[in-house]
């Protein structure tokens, strides 16, 4: 097992990197002095991110009270860190995207990502969670361990596949016990590699985990990963989309505690997200 860790280590070497546009926003991010102009005039060099961008502003998931005809009219309504958030968001699921894969459906992946920023977002509004479009980018990269592992290594991917139909239990629990890691460690190194925001590291390292179990990182309590996880829980049991397993582990009263939620409120609203996942699945070309 040890021989086949070290060798899924060193395939994430070859794993692509994300879109200069992305690289360019994060730097963006990081700085104190950087406008709204210059991250316009940073997004508009790419067209695909751009009419994403703009659709979404456009669309029911902002309601804004006019129609935006330009990056720097978006960033205005929208906010400088939820277009930047958006941006890097675009930029992994695209980067991604363009890689096939033999025995999982990635449409169907996407689609659960895409349920679980939906929630996230949703959820951090209800809990006053003060930066829900955090939320959003947490939840739509919060599997993308996942999509690594299956791009640098298929054959380990799908030992992990067959052990959860095997067992019927939770993904997570295959990948540990036949690759001896997890998508939530795979997908903290994809993360940290691409220098994304430590909020976006954290959601993709500990979603599985209750806060008492979080050691080792910065902002690994924040809310945000509270969050994630819960919504990732309900998207898993509601059946929207399918990222590898139909089973999910109930989150502890901790969790519920820690997101500001309780479960009751937090399932209220998986009948009125339905139609917003498929709506904002639609922006991203994802098909439902």
């Amino acid at each position: 097992m040890q021989e086949n860790l070290k060798k899924i280590i060193g395939s994430l070497d070859r794993l692509p990197t994300l879109p200069a546009v992305s690289v360019k926003v994060n730097a963006l991010l990081r700085s104190p002095s950087a406008g709204a102009g210059e991250l316009a005039r940073v997004i508009e060099n790419d067209q695909s991110i751009t009419a994403s961008l703009l659709a979404l502003a456009n669309s029911a998931f902002y309601a804004l009270p006019r129609k935006v005809v330009s990056v720097k009219e978006a960033i205005s309504f929208i906010g400088f860190g939820a277009v930047t958030q958006i941006v890097l968001g675009l930029g992994a699921l695209n980067t991604f995207r363009k890689l096939n894969s033999k025995g999982f459906d990635r449409e169907q992946f996407w689609l659960h990502c895409v349920g679980v920023a939906v929630l996230s977002r949703s959820l951090a509004k209800a809990s006053r969670y003060p930066r829900p479009d955090d939320a959003f980018t947490a939840g739509l990269l919060h599997d993308i361990g996942k999509v690594a592992l299956d791009a640098a290594s298929p054959e380990s991917f799908a030992s992990a596949l067959a052990e959860t139909k095997t067992s019927g239990g939770p993904f997570y629990l295959a990948e540990r016990k036949v690759l001896g890691v997890d998508h939530g460690t795979i997908g903290e190194w994809v993360t940290r590699n691409w220098e994304l925001p430590l909020l976006i590291v954290v959601s993709a390292r500990y979603h599985h985990d209750e806060p008492k179990g979080r050691t080792g990182l910065q902002q690994a309590n924040d809310p945000c990963v509270d969050l994630v996880r819960v919504a990732d829980w309900l998207v898993v049991t509601s059946e929207i989309g399918f990222s590898g397993s139909a089973v999910a582990e109930e989150p502890g009263a901790e969790t519920f505690a820690h997101a500001g939620i309780s479960m009751q409120t937090a399932r209220g609203f998986i009948e009125a997200a339905k139609s917003e996942v498929v709506s904002t699945a639609a922006l991203f070309g994802i098909k439902t």
